[in-house]
């Protein structure tokens, strides 16, 4: 007779395997499997098909789970059940892949009002407040401002122009007068690496001198 272990098994045997060296695997989806397991805990791992799945997702939906949320959760459980397969808990296909991911639409907008903006400011060390006010007012990452080089800024036309190495295209940021005030303020100190608390001279031509 095929052995038929319980869901509840496979993850108690998951989570010691995972313990030893990904610690941190365990600690980040502990929530993850609290969910899973109330859902899945009294099944025989056989039992749980691909039906079940989809209505796992439409229950967590209901309870106002995110739907990137809710992926997170089907990928950990398929994880679990390739686990399962690999310890000789499981045999058979296993259900998650006959299970659509649901669509995420993780795109926010949401920009700081003058009151967050200047409490903001004025956490900040004296060094880092021309580097957040560059940031909030180009919305640049911190590595991009960091990586930003002379050659980049067009301050006659109040505009950056910078490659962005991962899609290799050419992004053109426009300038407000608050952050072409913050520029003005490194030209200068070229070469410089101005936001830090010692500032090194660096031939390195950056902006704001990453060192």
């Amino acid at each position: 007779m095929p052995n038929r272990p319980k869901y509840a098994r496979a993850i108690r045997s998951a989570v010691l395997g995972l313990c030893e060296g990904q610690q941190a695997f365990v600690l980040r989806d502990e929530q993850i499997m609290t969910h899973l397991n109330t859902a899945m805990g009294a099944a025989q791992l056989g039992d749980i098909g691909a039906l079940q799945i989809e209505r796992y997702k439409l229950d967590r939906l209901k309870q106002s789970a995110s739907p990137a949320t809710v992926n997170r959760e089907v990928a950990l459980l398929k994880h679990l059940f390739n686990m399962a397969e690999v310890w000789q808990l499981f045999c058979g296909r296993n259900p998650v892949r006959g299970v659509k991911f649901l669509e995420e639409d993780n795109l926010q907008v949401r920009s700081l009002s003058e009151a967050e903006e200047e409490q903001l400011l004025q956490c900040c060390s004296p060094y880092l407040q021309d580097m957040v006010t560059f940031a909030i007012n180009t919305g640049l990452r911190l590595g991009e401002i960091l990586n930003l080089r002379w050659e980049e800024v067009d301050l006659e036309h109040a505009v950056i122009k910078m490659l962005v190495r991962k899609s290799r295209r050419m992004l053109e940021v426009p300038l407000n007068d608050e952050a072409v005030a913050v520029i003005n303020g490194c030209v200068a100190y070229a070469n410089v690496n101005t936001f830090s608390t010692t500032p090194r001279r660096a031939d390195n031509g950056k902006t704001f001198g990453s060192a």
